[in-house]
């Protein structure tokens, strides 16, 4: 799926993502409890890229998320031996296209979906640990390992989202409010940009019940690109 560059039509649901430099952009959101989910989850984003390194897509409470890695995706997180647990996929996606990831764990498996299909899965899921650390998107939680390249509708929720990853992950982002996220970055749709004293930074609302928004750090408004699934 190839990304669209130009202006959009106003009516058209997703216009914007984010472009990250792979040097010092990210979206930090601060610490909240809500974030801080230890049995089941579901995390899922729109990603274009070509690079082999390892990047951080997104990263929550230091202790689950989603990055990729010679163009492969992978899911994460903490066990409660503080033990981390890793789902790859099969499919390398840094071919410059659009592709979805919904990544799912629950306490008895772990499962990857690229754009709605069901990629890689195991039975490692369990009980994670939880912290009260800080979130990012496009990095870890304190900026490292950044990501280069284009992410667009980060979305978490607190329950197992399989028998909607299709409709989620398939085409174009949509809206996806109808499955009641937790939270929801819209990333360039539902921003605003503020550059007080000569320091800019987005302002990301979130779009889910979570009240989890986030700043951020190193981007300008020319990171706001007219580039979307």
């Amino acid at each position: 799926m190839s990304g669209t560059v130009g202006p959009r039509p106003e009516s058209i649901f997703n216009r914007f993502s984010f472009d990250f430099d792979g040097t010092d952009d990210y979206v930090a959101i601060s610490a909240n409890s809500n974030l801080q989910i230890s049995d089941t989850f579901t995390i899922s984003h729109w990603v274009k890229f070509t690079s082999t390194s390892q990047m951080y897509v997104s990263n929550f409470a230091n202790k689950y998320g989603t990055y990729v890695q010679n163009g492969y995706a992978y899911l994460v997180f903490r066990n409660l031996s503080n033990t981390q647990i890793g789902l790859q996929s099969t499919s390398t996606i840094n071919d410059g296209n659009w592709h979805n990831i919904t990544a799912i764990k629950t306490t008895s498996t772990m499962a990857i979906y690229i754009d709605g299909i069901l990629d890689a899965n195991n039975t490692n899921g369990a009980t994670g640990i939880t912290s009260t650390s800080s979130n990012a998107i496009g990095a870890l939680f304190n900026g490292a390992i950044r990501f280069l390249g284009n992410i667009d509708e980060v979305v978490v929720w607190n329950n197992d989202q399989s028998a909607n990853a299709s409709a989620i992950g398939s085409t174009i982002p949509t809206d996806l409010s109808t499955y009641s996220p937790l939270s929801w970055w819209r990333m360039g749709d539902k921003a605003t940009y503020s550059n007080p004293g000569g320091v800019g930074n987005w302002t990301l609302t979130d779009q889910g019940s979570g009240g989890n928004d986030g700043t951020s750090n190193g981007m300008d408004e020319s990171n706001r690109v007219l580039d979307t699934p």
